[in-house]
């Protein structure tokens, strides 16, 4: 805890990651310090902040831990191997499609191989990379994150403007958005919130709305009236609502999509899903 305390820097995060109330955290860091006879971290209202010591302790134990953590990481990459396990992540209803596709290309070669489909979080697609709750993941783009590697572009879907069909917008036969623009509530980073939501186009501002968690929270939000949204032929074709109108936006960016995985955990299963990816990309057009 007092390692994951050093790197955020924050209790409520700490304890987020951790699963565990602020109260715990702030609990077992009270004992640590009176075990260690100092105090670790400077708290104000506005800020939390190694000390000298605590600063110190961090550099002494952080090469331990990261030490103790890749060598089970490397253990479970050799089980995962041995038993042909391989857990794979997915955004959303096209990349689940896509990874499921890739999944039959894959027994079809390697019989032997057990792929596992879990769906990743709309605010942060990434997290099961982190946790190693998942192997690779099949995410929109673009990815920059460190010590992930990110594969080539395998999918590419034109975006549709999800609205309501109680408003006039619906009639058209392509969009011009005017209502605000359904926001994540995730703390995501910037470059990936302009990715999927763009600041302007074609030079005209967007504005940003209601903000949701989830794909199914943002369409009740359209249906609603209350903001519009940016889909892909897979939501609609998966998700598709008949109370929302989904138009063409011939001027705004395609959706991408690709496989992304820990640099560090590139493992012969990860190497053949990837390959299988490829194969299963191929024989579908990468634009539709």
């Amino acid at each position: 805890m007092f390692l994951a305390l050093a790197q955020e820097l924050h209790f409520g995060r700490t304890a987020e990651a951790l699963m565990v109330s602020t109260a715990r955290v702030s609990q077992v860091i009270r004992r640590f310090e009176r075990r260690i006879g100092a105090p670790l971290f400077e708290r104000t209202s506005r800020r939390v902040a190694l000390t000298v010591i605590g600063t110190q302790l961090f550099t002494d134990l952080a090469p331990a831990h990261n030490a103790v953590a890749d060598a089970l990481e490397r253990a479970a990459d050799a089980a995962r191997e041995i038993n042909g396990e391989l857990a794979v992540g997915f955004l959303g209803p096209t990349a689940g499609d896509f990874v499921a596709a890739t999944s039959k290309t894959l027994s079809a070669r390697k019989p032997e191989c057990a792929v596992t489909l879990r769906e990743a979080d709309l605010g942060d697609p990434l997290a099961g990379l982190r946790s190693g709750e998942v192997d690779v993941v099949f995410t929109k783009l673009p990815v920059r994150e460190a010590g992930l590697k990110v594969g080539p572009v395998l999918l590419r879907k034109p975006r549709l403007l999800a609205v309501s069909n109680r408003l006039h917008i619906a009639r058209r036969s392509t969009a011009e958005p005017g209502l605000p623009f359904v926001d994540l509530v995730a703390p995501i980073p910037d470059y990936w919130r302009d990715a999927l939501l763009p600041r302007a186009v074609a030079g005209v501002p967007i504005e940003r709305g209601p903000a949701v968690k989830t794909l199914n929270e943002a369409l009740l939000v359209v249906a609603d009236g209350r903001g519009v949204c940016t889909v892909d032929d897979g939501v609609v074709r998966n998700l598709g609502r008949r109370d929302i109108a989904y138009l063409p936006l011939p001027d705004w960016p395609v959706f991408e999509f690709g496989l992304v995985w820990r640099a560090a955990r590139e493992t012969a299963m990860v190497r053949a899903f990837a390959e299988a990816a490829a194969r299963t990309a191929g024989r579908a057009p990468l634009l539709g």
